[in-house]
């Protein structure tokens, strides 16, 4: 449900976020910036200061669309503040050329604008370094041209190779051993084994090798021995296995204290802790196991006002169980400090609801007294 539009409360909260911007607190002004961009949807000037602070915490993406929101306004289709914050963010975005567009749009409304001379200068430059660049892709080749080369490369390899003679082969003595036999074979010695003749990498039976011993006359299949094995596994007799049921106090402490994993990501964390949200004790062994310094790191590029309410909710209901628990106090304490740490944290806490961000603070407090 959309704000009803107010002129005095906007520009009470444009103001707010003037005095925010000048101490350098830009994630509080672009709460209030966002305050009076929905009291006053028609007003320009909300949409370019909240783009401003976006410039200052590197929004880039949210910086253009704010002021491309700028000018589809009605008469606002050249506005130069517009177009060179959007020039500036789009070109930390590597979109050169639509920067380069705004700022010749600029120029042309504005020709005496210094700051956009220079940034176009600069952008051209960068354009420019970039397209001389030299590339390190291939010319793709015809297909008929590289099968001509691979065949002339194939036909000269196998010409170079010179022939070996009959002569010069190695007679080199091999004991034939059929596969899947149970005994293991004998060694092989020159008087009994096959001899083959290996020329050229490739082998050859001898016609004069005796067929040695030791060799069954029908040797068997590798079905048959595969059968044989399968009914040696099968005739295994298991052990006998005593049931044995738990006493009482070991079921019930597996059953209330089940072991948790630890979350490998943030998502997982949130996700979890939702799926656990009638469950106190669960969610909390859950957010416990999340040491407090890798909460900062898991939440770091996530945090959402859905996520950090979700928090705020499981120590709080802790607080409340423990009553007033100094050990639990503390620990409370290093994961509400672990969450301040987080730099989205001051900018998501200003988009909660009145009732979740008083939770937060009562937290916060009661950890602290």
């Amino acid at each position: 449900m959309s704000a009803i539009p107010n002129a005095k409360k906007a520009s009470e909260a444009r103001e707010a976020g003037n005095a925010a911007y000048k101490k350098g607190k830009w994630v509080d002004a672009i709460g209030h910036y966002t305050t009076a961009s929905v009291l006053a949807p028609q007003d320009p000037a909300p949409l370019l200061n909240r783009a401003q602070a976006y410039l200052k915490i590197e929004k880039w993406q949210d910086c253009e669309r704010d002021c491309t929101k700028v000018l589809s306004l009605a008469g606002q289709n050249r506005n130069v503040k517009a177009l060179y914050r959007r020039a500036l963010a789009r070109k930390e975005r590597k979109l050169y050329e639509e920067a380069r567009n705004d700022l010749e749009v600029l120029l042309k409304a504005e020709p005496t604008n210094a700051a956009a001379k220079e940034e176009l200068v600069e952008l051209k430059k960068t354009i420019k370094s970039i397209s001389s660049a030299p590339t390190s892709k291939k010319v793709p080749q015809d297909i008929s041209t590289f099968a001509e080369l691979t065949s002339k490369r194939t036909s000269s390899k196998t010409t170079d190779i010179p022939a070996r003679n009959r002569s010069q082969a190695v007679k080199v003595p091999v004991k034939v051993v059929p596969r899947f036999t149970t005994t293991p074979p004998s060694a092989p010695t020159t008087s009994d084994a096959s001899t083959r003749i290996v020329a050229n990498g490739c082998s050859e039976a001898s016609s004069t090798a005796a067929p040695t011993s030791d060799v069954p006359a029908n040797p068997p299949s590798a079905f048959a021995s595969h059968k044989a094995s399968r009914s040696a596994k099968s005739s295994f007799v298991r052990p006998v296995e005593v049931d044995s049921k738990p006493d009482a106090a070991s079921k019930s402490t597996s059953e209330s204290h089940p072991e948790i994993q630890a979350p490998h990501t943030g998502l997982e964390l949130v996700d979890r802790l939702q799926d656990l949200a009638e469950q106190d004790e669960r969610r909390w062994r859950l957010l416990q196991s999340v040491n407090p310094q890798r909460l900062t790191t898991l939440l770091g590029g996530i945090l959402e006002p859905d996520h950090l309410a979700l928090i705020y909710e499981t120590l709080a209901r802790l607080q409340q169980r423990s009553k007033g628990s100094t050990e639990e106090n503390e620990t409370i304490k290093l994961y509400m400090q672990a969450l301040r740490r987080i730099p989205r944290w001051q900018m998501t806490e200003t988009l909660l609801l009145p009732n979740e961000r008083k939770m937060g603070e009562e937290v916060w407090n009661s950890c602290n007294s």
